[in-house]
């Protein structure tokens, strides 16, 4: 089964990274490549006209390799960096990378102990020697996402959610390999830190009235006080599970799952929101668009068979432009015309049934008038 696809757009070539059970391939161009077998996870980044990736398997060995993109449609790879987790921790389970030159490699991950009773975070600086550091001492043990990445221009940071009573949340400076400063944030689900208008926005969900509701706030990542700003509700559904935010060519995107199927709402201005349904089977994935060595990140869910189908294509032309990128996902719009054409064709066909009707009963009433018209002349040519 693919899972985990992601989607490099770079000058003509669609690259497609994906796993198939445990094994991680590179497609482009029809060809495809193995690039390791007994994968557990990944993550990737691009950077420098190239792709890098970071995966561990099944023994919780961590791997880094390049795929340079300026050879065109041959995937040229290269293995840069192993390290063995086992001295350090019995399994991992979380992976994250921020590349900010060659000598500013950050892999971040979580490693348990051995009855997964606790966990740490770790981060380790790829250079001329590995630099594995300890940046939380598992207080986040019993969360699902302990943490995130934050990166924009010359900043790498990552926001750390620990658990403990004052609902603390912790900002480490992955340049200067120091904590910059904390904030508490009580009853918050859900959070999201992404760039908007070149600004960090801090998403969360919160409870008002036994009811989800979606938050956010601009956030001072080097600021010791008043790191939050002032609280503010966006326009969305109520009872939001799991959302993913993400920005994507000047707009935010919010995705999400439901009884319905997968849902996305698009803002320009998180004032005014565009909704879709997808309602057939997703899978997820993420879209890399690189535009002036920049590369643009979405995630988001695509319909499985197009996804199938696609990854083996030679044909990259649909996915070339952003509104074709973001359509990929969005069959769901074809489908709607559709049953709004089939909507108007049965509502023209009633209606053609009733106009008929109205015709055959017009028919006879004028036949009906020329009949009397006859009897009338009949006696008139009598007199």
């Amino acid at each position: 089964m693919i899972k985990k696809v992601k989607f490099i757009n770079y000058e003509e070539e669609i690259y497609k990274i994906f796993m198939d059970q445990n094994n991680l391939y590179c497609s482009v161009s029809n060809k495809v490549l193995e690039l390791s077998s007994g994968i557990e996870d990944y993550c990737l980044e691009y950077f420098n006209n190239s792709i890098w990736i970071a995966f561990y398997d099944k023994t919780y060995r961590i791997s880094l390799i390049e795929i340079c993109l300026k050879y065109n449609e041959e995937i040229k790879l290269k293995k840069h960096f192993s390290m063995e987790t086992s001295k350090y921790c019995n399994s991992i389970d979380l992976l994250e990378m921020n590349i900010k030159n060659k000598e500013q490699i950050n892999l971040i991950f979580r490693g348990w102990n051995k009855t997964k009773t606790k966990a740490l975070i770790y981060n380790n600086k790829i250079a001329a020697s590995n630099n594995l550091r300890i940046i939380s001492d598992g207080t986040s043990s019993g969360s699902s996402k302990p943490y995130m990445v934050y990166s924009y221009e010359d900043m790498a940071y990552i926001l750390l959610c620990e658990e403990n009573p004052n609902h603390e949340y912790v900002i480490y400076d992955l340049l200067n390999e120091n904590i910059t400063t904390s904030f508490n944030l009580a009853n918050a689900k859900n959070i999201s830190l992404i760039t908007y208008e070149q600004q960090p926005i801090l998403f969360y969900s919160k409870k008002v009235s036994n009811n989800l509701e979606l938050k956010f706030r601009n956030i001072n990542l080097d600021k010791v006080d008043e790191v939050l700003k002032d609280e503010i509700s966006l326009d969305l559904p109520k009872n939001i599970k799991d959302p993913i935010i993400s920005t994507f060519m000047n707009k935010v995107y919010v995705v999400w799952k439901d009884e319905k199927g997968i849902n996305t709402a698009k803002s320009e201005n998180l004032k005014e929101w565009n909704f879709n349904l997808y309602k057939n089977k997703p899978i997820s994935a993420s879209i890399i668009k690189v535009i002036n060595n920049k590369a643009e990140k979405i995630n988001t869910y695509f319909n499985a068979n197009i996804i199938t189908n696609y990854i083996y294509s030679e044909n990259n032309n649909n996915i070339q432009s952003e509104n074709n990128l973001i359509n990929i996902s969005g069959e769901n719009t074809i489908e709607n015309k559709i049953k709004y054409i089939n909507k108007i064709s049965e509502l023209t066909r009633k209606y053609n049934k009733r106009y008929n009707e109205y015709l055959r009963r017009i028919n006879e009433l004028n036949k009906i008038i020329d009949e009397k018209d006859r009897l009338i002349g009949e006696l008139l040519n009598k007199r």
